[in-house]
């Protein structure tokens, strides 16, 4: 089995089992992509947070002014896993037929 096949396979076991139900333990949104990981991330939740910060105006210009960390948009994330089980679904049912 191929590790794009094995991963498939554990994603859609993971979907399957949360059909159904909402991310509960959300707590806040993603860093930006790019942000340069753990550290990047934190140093840019102070830029944004300070307007005094020697990096805010790079980091605003560079993302926005609208970024609130505390923000989570479950209905998002709720339509995202729902695209992502359906495209599995059908892989799967493909590969079943193929087998077959």
């Amino acid at each position: 089995m191929t590790l794009s096949r094995r991963l498939d396979a554990v994603v859609a076991h993971q979907i399957s089992r949360w059909q159904g139900s909402t991310p509960r333990a959300a707590s806040g949104r993603c860093p930006p992509e790019d942000v340069g990981g753990p550290w990047g991330y934190a140093e840019y939740l102070e830029a944004m947070a300070d307007p005094n910060h020697e990096r805010h105006a790079e980091m605003v210009e560079w993302r926005g002014p609208d970024f609130d960390p505390n923000i989570v948009d479950v209905a998002g994330i709720e339509r995202q896993l729902a695209k992502l089980a359906k495209r599995l679904s059908r892989s799967r049912s493909r590969r079943a037929q193929k087998a077959a």
